[in-house]
């Protein structure tokens, strides 16, 4: 494994086109003016879309990802119509999708979604985690 620093808007910089078979990101949940932004810019970073937005991540996996590779995205439960709105602008099937939840009692929080460029349909519907 190799860490490459650059801007995921200017990819074609960093990486050929449909270089790999799957990648992994945990994207900032929340659009700017959603709630108290973190005074930490790091943190604020990591957690509201200040520099990177959903439309381009989506971008940036399909440049990056082969046909019917694996784009795997963890994002907050209440971004998931958002998101598969997003992927289908995009091309991208939706293939498993897992809630996570606090507890056996509360409303998921958050999900893990695979999907794959030009993909078949067909979304598979994993049994739900519990964090705690």
């Amino acid at each position: 494994m190799s860490i490459v620093q650059g801007d995921m808007r200017d990819i074609g910089s960093l990486f050929d086109p449909h270089e790999f078979d799957a990648l992994a990101a945990n994207p900032p949940y929340w659009k700017c003016g959603a709630g108290r932004i973190n005074p930490n810019s790091n943190i604020a970073g990591a957690r509201h879309e200040l520099s990177v937005n959903m439309e381009q991540l989506i971008k940036a996996c399909c440049y990056l990802v082969k046909n019917r590779g694996k784009i795997n995205l963890i994002y907050t439960a209440q971004r998931l119509a958002e998101l598969f709105k997003m992927m289908q602008q995009y091309n991208i099937e939706p293939k498993q999708l897992q809630f996570i939840h606090a507890d056996e009692k509360s409303e998921a929080s958050l999900f893990c979604l695979m999907a794959s460029p030009n993909g078949q349909t067909g979304l598979k519907a994993l049994a739900p985690k519990w964090a705690a």
